[in-house]
């Protein structure tokens, strides 16, 4: 492991954690004191041998079955929250596969628990002890990240036109992109990636569009948060790299600049200001005409904190803040020594709607 990370550049402790995040997280044990999790066997060793973190589960084949049951059962695979508690009883029966068919959709959710349970896409995370009702709960989700990759790859296979060679040259793309920064790289690639999903089954609502870019996300190895409730309503979806934050806002028949405003209306970005990591907030909008392909209109912008600036003795200055646009100029006098930054007006933050334009974040004045 020190070799490779010497090779990759990385820091040994860092790499330790790559590796237990991307194959690590197998545990077949309902006991609730036990606590022991499993590296996929086949994929650390090949790792190790190439000295390359890589989908290996993806690579090292698929039956057609499973590819077949996902097309047919995307609404319900959509509907499955992660992560999920269920019975012990239920998950640990065994599952007879003979009556399930490739061409009708499954109406119990249960066994679409038990399918990806029995397969190795869900493993259990913790064991719920009921006192009162008798068999504990299983808390289920994804192993790792390759296991969820490779889930959504397969997931992305199945609701369009991409073969098992070329989704991972789109994964790759789209991974490059985002990790770079390039909003419009990412929103070309999800256009180029909607262009190749037959036109019956883009007849879809809103959600359909949401589903289905997060999907893409965990295909590319992120891990990606759908509908997550804060103060000032619902994210639709967020997910971190390592120097970057990006808060996602979807809209469909509706202009790409409402989406970034709501973003900023419902000030969704402000958990993450004080991670010190740039955020993009990224309105993405969704247009279906009859016969064309869908339309991806992408209206973003940065957000970034700004570091505390010491002032020292009785200062007069001039600044310039953007408030909706327009340069305004305040005048400040400080007679004091301030540790903070002074914001020149009442409101939290100056944003400016526009492509790339960096919005700062200063304290109230005191």
């Amino acid at each position: 492991i020190d070799a490779m990370a010497a090779r990759r550049g990385e820091d040994p402790v860092v790499e330790r954690e790559l590796l237990r995040q991307w194959y690590n997280g197998y545990r077949f044990s309902s006991d609730v004191d036990s606590s022991l999790t499993l590296y996929n066997p086949l994929s650390i060793m090949t790792v190790l041998k190439d000295m390359e973190i890589k989908n290996i589960w993806f690579n090292t084949g698929q039956p057609a079955f499973f590819d077949k049951f996902l097309k047919n059962n995307f609404k319900l695979i959509d509907d499955l929250q992660l992560p999920h508690i269920e019975s012990i009883n239920d998950m640990l029966a065994s599952l007879d596969i003979h009556f399930l068919t490739t061409e009708t959709p499954l109406t119990d959710q249960t066994l679409a628990w038990q399918l990806l349970y029995q397969t190795g896409y869900l493993t259990i995370k913790s064991v719920l002890i009921n006192k009162a009702i008798g068999p504990n709960d299983l808390v289920l989700n994804y192993p790792n990240l390759e296991v969820s990759a490779s889930l959504a790859q397969h997931i992305v296979i199945a609701e369009s036109i991409f073969t098992r060679s070329s989704i991972t040259g789109f994964s790759s793309y789209l991974r490059d992109a985002a990790l770079a920064g390039d909003v419009d790289g990412m929103a070309q690639v999800i256009r180029e990636a909607l262009a190749t999903v037959p036109n019956i089954v883009l007849n879809k609502d809103e959600h359909y569009f949401h589903v289905l870019v997060h999907f893409m996300l965990q295909a590319a190895g992120f891990q990606t948060f759908l509908e997550v409730a804060v103060s000032g309503g619902r994210i639709d979806l967020y997910f971190e790299v390592p120097s970057i934050v990006y808060v996602i806002e979807f809209k469909q028949g509706l202009p790409a600049k409402a989406a970034l405003q709501q973003i900023l209306d419902q000030r969704y970005h402000e958990r993450w200001l004080s991670s010190g990591k740039p955020i993009y907030l990224v309105g993405l909008a969704f247009t279906k005409k009859s016969k064309k392909p869908v339309a991806v209109a992408c209206e973003w912008q940065m957000v970034k904190r700004t570091a505390p600036r010491k002032l020292t003795g009785k200062t007069t200055g001039k600044t310039v803040v953007k408030v909706a646009g327009k340069p305004v100029v305040k005048k400040i006098v400080l007679a004091k020594p301030l540790a903070t930054k002074v914001s020149l007006r009442d409101t939290s933050d100056a944003s400016v709607i526009g492509k790339g334009k960096v919005v700062k974040k200063t304290s109230k004045k005191k």
